[in-house]
């Protein structure tokens, strides 16, 4: 039995390597361009598209690494300052309608790794043969249909950050005869998606040749800077099987990630939702329930003292009425002392329900001696003053934080549809939260240092004053003529950079105002509603 699984196991393993070696092997048959770098730049199946790699260290073009096998020299470090290698190849989609692009780099460089003569923007349309590098990911252009336009339009697909210090396998996988588009990087490959179809890619029609390390645009920071190792070309768009067995990397579809982040998003969303609107009903129903001491007015007063008549230890209920008062008084913690007088204030939630307990045991009992009563209405009433909700938050930040969904009520308001109706009311929820949720008892407040208010009212007071200050800075220059009369020229150009600025630092203190309040109000809630710290 055991020799049968081992059989069976090896099998597998073969098969699997079989498949591998396959694949690597027929993609091997689409080779157009090889280049390993081993020290020069010959391309391994036709010497006339061999690279002339000058490394004169004066000259700060290239140099040579160790690669991806750690071994030296046999990887090519691009300075930023070449123009980048024209082998010949024709790579327009007429000439090579399959086409696929890979490498090895280091990190994430910077620049056009493989580029093309064509201008990206040649009759308003741009090339989708292209990887370029840009902050911490790499990139490709193409063009698709707009259907809400009516037109094509230019369009970008973005990788996933590339990890630093090792090396990297990026591929580009383009077939015009089906119209699809494949980026990969990491252990992903990315497509343009619209709900759940791919879009079809639009290719231009017009002609252009590879560059390495650079590419024919506008922008003059095209040139590429960074580690390469292992430059392949094939003239086949491989599948994702074929590139597994180049790079022995299992890639996965970045929308299985992507939809599931966002499935996780939007229960996230939903949940927060449920939270708002479950903790504004929780408070409405705390503000309208919460227990009030009525004070024991003259009226009641008369009729203790009438019904005690008929009791036969009316003492011993007044004495009992008065040790509640006295306990419960005694648990408080000490405020200030001067001489034998001691005072007291309850700074906790236990105190003020052991008070309000104490209180409504002892007119339950009815005592029938004054000072009792006066005693009982004189804790009362600093039980209902120290215990009554007071608006504590920011009403600035509360104003800023309506301005947005104001302002997008009234620019949408004549296409106000159900769901940009529910869309406004998810946005109220949040500052609705926030008002009810700083109604904190004046107890719970003494006791506090405001830091969190002022942190928040801070941060959203220094974006606000510097988005005003940018835009109430003119730039101009003053002129005294000879004659005496004098001349003011504006900067316009600096003047609208200024503005600029201004505009946009107010948005963000606008969205972060929306930010603040929504984490002030979960804070406030858990500290006024639910746990009074």
């Amino acid at each position: 039995m055991r020799t049968t699984i081992t059989l069976a196991t090896l099998l597998i393993i073969f098969s699997f390597l079989g498949n591998s070696t396959s694949a690597q092997n027929q993609s091997d048959k689409n080779i157009l361009l090889e280049y390993r770098f081993d020290g020069n730049g010959d391309e391994q199946s036709n010497s006339r598209f061999n690279l002339k790699i000058n490394d004169d260290q004066k000259k700060m073009l290239f140099s040579w690494v160790s690669g991806k096998d750690g071994k030296q020299n046999t990887a090519l470090e691009f300075k930023g300052n070449a123009p980048g290698f024209k082998p010949g190849i024709n790579i327009s989609p007429a000439s090579m309608p399959e086409i696929t692009f890979t490498a090895w780099v280091y990190g994430c460089p910077k620049g056009y790794l493989f580029g093309t003569t064509l201008p990206p923007n040649t009759a308003s349309k741009i090339t989708s043969r292209y990887l370029f590098f840009s902050g911490d990911n790499v990139s490709t252009g193409f063009m698709i249909y707009n259907d809400r336009a009516k037109q094509v339009n230019a369009t970008y697909l973005h990788s996933a950050d590339l990890p630093e210090d090792q090396w990297n396998f990026v591929a580009l996988v383009i077939n015009a005869k089906d119209s699809s588009l494949s980026l990969y990087a990491g252990e992903e490959y990315y497509q343009e998606k619209s709900g759940k179809d791919i879009l079809k890619v639009f290719h231009t029609s017009k002609g252009g040749n590879l560059i390495i390390g650079n590419s024919d645009n506008l922008s003059s920071f095209n040139k590429f800077t960074g580690k390469v190792d292992e430059i392949r070309i094939y003239n086949k768009a491989l599948t994702a099987a074929e590139l597994t067995a180049i790079s022995g990397i299992t890639y996965t579809n970045v929308w299985e990630r992507l939809d599931r982040e966002d499935f996780i998003k939007r229960i996230l969303l939903f949940a927060l939702i449920i939270f708002y609107i479950v903790s504004i009903i929780y408070m409405i129903v705390i503000v309208f329930k919460e227990k009030k001491y009525k004070v024991v007015s003259d009226q009641e007063f008369a009729l203790f003292v009438t019904e005690s008549k008929s009791s036969t230890d009316i003492s011993a209920t007044n004495e009992l009425a008065e040790k509640y008062m006295n306990d419960v008084f005694e648990s408080w913690p000490v405020t200030e002392q001067q001489g034998e007088n001691v005072f007291r204030a309850p700074s906790k939630r236990k105190h003020f329900k052991e008070t309000y307990e104490a209180l409504e045991k002892s007119r339950n009992l009815k005592p029938s001696e004054k000072h009792i009563i006066e005693r009982m209405n004189e804790l009362g009433e600093l039980y209902n003053k120290l215990s009554k909700r007071r608006f504590y938050g920011n009403k600035a930040l509360v104003v800023a934080a309506l301005i947005l969904p104001l302002i997008y009520f009234f620019v949408e308001r004549n296409n106000m549809h159900s769901t940009m109706l529910n869309g406004l009311l998810v946005m109220l929820l949040p500052n609705v939260a926030y008002v009810l949720s700083s109604f904190a008892p004046t107890y719970v407040v003494a006791n506090r240092g405001g830091k969190i208010n002022k942190l928040f009212g801070g941060l959203f007071a220094v974006i606000l004053g510097a988005g005003a200050t940018v835009l109430a800075t003119e730039y101009y220059t003053k002129t005294t003529w000879s004659d005496g009369s004098k001349t003011t020229e504006y900067d316009t150009s600096s003047n609208m950079v200024t503005l600029i600025i201004g505009l946009i630092l107010l948005l963000a203190a606008l969205i972060l105002s929306m930010v603040l309040v929504g984490l002030s109000a979960i804070i406030s809630f858990f500290r006024n509603y639910v746990f009074y710290f």
